[in-house]
């Protein structure tokens, strides 16, 4: 209530705190009539959040386990594999980390990485599979993305 009621005389008669008229003279010069003191407790109330807000992130976690319910284990590691493009942190949850070896089972395959570097050795039969170069490293390697 202090970010809009800047006099602190008024929060302290509001929350109930005697005010000493000896000490504090102008506390009766301060405190406005009834519908003015309505009016601004009004304006001020806006401010004192009574409900807690969720964390996004478990919203993001619950939305992923409800819209993942009646998918396939295909359909479900695609989809997650999407939403980590946009929050890598996703994959370091236990409930995700539970949808991912869910899907795993029953053939299902689990999220493999995106990037992944490689010897001159492996190339062929990485290229064979979909995956393409992206960089190749002064030491030799090359990095590849499927």
């Amino acid at each position: 209530m202090a970010l809009t009621v800047r006099h602190p005389i008024i929060l302290k008669y509001w929350m109930g705190h005697k005010i000493k008229s000896g000490r504090d003279v102008d506390a009766s010069y301060i405190i406005p009539p009834i519908p003015e003191q309505l009016k601004l407790y009004k304006e001020s109330y806006k401010n004192i959040d009574l409900t807690p807000k969720p964390d996004e992130f478990e919203m993001v976690i619950a939305e992923t386990q409800a819209r993942t319910e009646g998918m396939t284990a295909e359909q479900k590691r695609k989809f997650i594999e999407r939403l980590s493009t946009r929050n890598p942190k996703i994959l370091e949850h236990p409930a995700i980390k539970k949808l991912i070896e869910e899907s795993t089972k029953g053939g299902g395959l689990a999220l493999e990485p995106k990037f992944k570097e490689i010897g001159e050795s492996e190339l062929l039969a990485y290229l064979t599979n979909g995956w393409r170069i992206v960089y190749k490293t002064e030491k030799g390697t090359v990095i590849l993305q499927r």
